[in-house]
């Protein structure tokens, strides 16, 4: 055999184990996308309407008053999961921020700004799709562990914010 012919022969261990490779991680890749393919509500499950009360620190003015209105979409921001809509009654109180003196003692300064670098907290509450596990924990949407002091980015179609839950209630 001269050289020609050597280098004509058809694929090498190496080139099939390449070949194999990439048929393994498309597959897997595929799988993962076909069981994660509508895994946010859980199957069989049945939800219950519940009121997930929550707080927003240190926003400013403005954004409460245009973008928490009654009815408005939320939506979470690690999942893109619906987290709930915006219900009646959300109530601010001026944003308050703590300071340490020189001799340790730490005092509470509410916001002195006017117009939009005004801040506020606000306490408001969604209604969202769940249900409590065994366990006695809330499944938002029946997957999606939501408890008391944990914190979320939401957002909706023109905010978002960060929040903690402070209230989870079955809606009357």
């Amino acid at each position: 055999m001269n050289e020609a012919d050597k280098k004509k022969k058809g694929l090498g261990a190496l080139d099939v184990m390449v070949l194999i490779l990439a048929a393994a991680i498309i597959g897997s890749v595929v799988m993962r996308y076909l069981s994660n393919k509508g895994s946010d509500v859980a199957e069989g499950v049945q939800l219950d309407p519940y009121v997930i009360t929550f707080s927003i620190q240190n926003i400013r003015d403005s954004s409460a008053e245009n973008y928490l209105e009654k009815g408005t979409v939320f939506y979470l921001e690690d999942t893109d999961q619906v987290f709930g809509t915006l219900r009646e009654g959300t109530s601010t109180n001026d944003a308050e921020k703590f300071y340490e003196l020189d001799s340790g003692e730490i005092v509470r300064v509410k916001t002195e700004a006017n117009g939009d670098l005004y801040r506020v907290d606000v306490e408001a509450s969604v209604t969202a799709e769940g249900n409590v596990d065994d366990q006695g924990r809330f499944l938002l949407a029946g997957s999606k562990y939501i408890g008391l002091n944990r914190e979320f980015a939401i957002y909706s179609k023109y905010v978002s914010f960060n929040i903690a839950v402070t209230g989870i209630d079955k809606a009357p």
